[in-house]
């Protein structure tokens, strides 16, 4: 079967599946499935997608919420924090009301369905304080008990601060208080022991392992920093990258094993390069430039198309775990 027929069956199979209105018939072990949380603006909104059956729901978001700080799926929960610093989680399917998971001026996403809240103190610098880890529902998981090193905490990984001080970068864990340098300037993705770095200039990554092990790449071009995604066996690094222009980002694929590169054929990103790995069947999502959200396949080739054109330009994207 041709790709075009391939991609033909999905959309038939979707169209299908969302016509049914007493159930959904499952699709083909071989499909991409699961739930897609993407922000989009203007004006600025929260769309959850049904990738099986192309069934969404949107909701919109207070102004300025984008800006405030990036959309967080954990936990089966969508999350992200209102312009008067508070956290709410929602369902999912975005239905019911915002459960309030209290005070975070600035949340940061750690991987391992894992939040980092905290304030920023600007006293003689900028340093975190009242730094706190939580699940989704809000659960305390770990309050630390060390202070913060000065610094602008810019990322976190499952068990790390990023901090970023005087030009350099660090990592923080606040259950020791140990601090020490990161293996690069940026943190671009994170996940489980798996992390991938770059400097500012962002043309090499360091892709660092389980048991510390680093392999350094070369980008195909140029990428955007803290806007990769690592697959969930921790094998590949799906990354933006672009020469001269940004408006027909490319796709880097990086191997963590032996840090050859490469680029994902026919694939043109969104300016603001949102992609995401699906938790399971090995599919990467993104978004192009023509509103439309497509799913590549890495083992075999395959490129398919997901039914319908989001509402305006998509910002976010993130698979649900």
């Amino acid at each position: 079967m041709t790709k075009s027929a391939v991609a033909a069956t999905f959309l038939l199979i979707s169209a299908a599946s969302g016509a049914t209105a007493t159930g959904i018939t499952p699709p083909p072990p071989d499909r991409p499935t699961g739930r897609l949380v993407l922000g989009l603006h203007p004006p600025e909104q929260v769309l959850a997608l049904d990738v099986a059956n192309g069934h969404r729901v949107r909701r919109r978001l207070p102004g300025g919420t984008l800006c405030h700080g990036p959309l967080m799926v954990s936990g089966g929960r969508v999350l992200w924090t209102s312009p008067r610093g508070v956290l709410e989680a929602r369902a999912l399917d975005l239905r019911g009301p915002a459960r309030r998971l209290g005070r975070a001026p600035m949340a940061l996403a750690g991987g391992d369905d894992r939040l980092w809240l905290m304030r920023l103190r600007y006293r003689r610098g900028i340093r975190a304080v009242d730094v706190r880890v939580v699940t989704a529902t809000g659960r305390l998981v770990m309050r630390s008990r060390h202070p913060a090193p000065p610094g602008f905490p810019s990322a976190a990984t499952a068990r790390s601060l990023v901090i970023e001080r005087g030009g350099r970068t660090w990592q923080w864990q606040p259950g020791t208080g140990r601090v020490r340098r990161a293996p690069g300037a940026v943190l671009v993705a994170s996940r489980g022991a798996h992390s991938a770095w770059c400097s500012h200039s962002c043309r090499r990554v360091s892709l660092t392992g389980p048991g510390g092990s680093v392999t350094s790449a070369a980008i195909p071009g140029e990428t955007l920093a803290s806007r990769g995604s690592i697959s969930p066996d921790g094998r590949l690094l799906a990354l933006p990258a672009y020469r001269g222009t940004m408006a027909r980002e490319r796709i880097a694929l990086i191997d963590f094993a032996t840090g050859a590169a490469r680029l994902v054929p026919r694939a043109t990103l969104s300016a603001d390069g949102a992609l995401d790995w699906a938790s399971a069947g090995g599919w990467l999502y993104f978004a192009g430039p023509d509103r439309r959200l497509r799913a590549y396949h890495p083992a075999d080739g395959r490129m398919l198309t997901l039914p319908g054109r989001m509402p305006a330009p998509v910002l976010e994207l993130s698979a649900a775990r």
